[in-house]
């Protein structure tokens, strides 16, 4: 499974529990994987670029 299979699933699972998280990510995969960054912002969460 890759990134974008999983977020959506581990996204769920920390909404459902009413967990936040720190995701660190590198440059290359914020623009590669956008729409995973725009989630974590609009849930609450952070993306900390490494």
């Amino acid at each position: 499974m890759t990134a974008p299979d999983i977020n959506p699933k581990l996204f769920d699972l920390l909404k459902c529990q009413g967990a936040k998280a720190t995701f660190f990510k590198t440059a290359a995969n914020i623009r590669a994987y956008p729409n995973p960054t725009r989630r974590i912002s609009a849930e609450g969460m952070r993306s900390v670029p490494t």
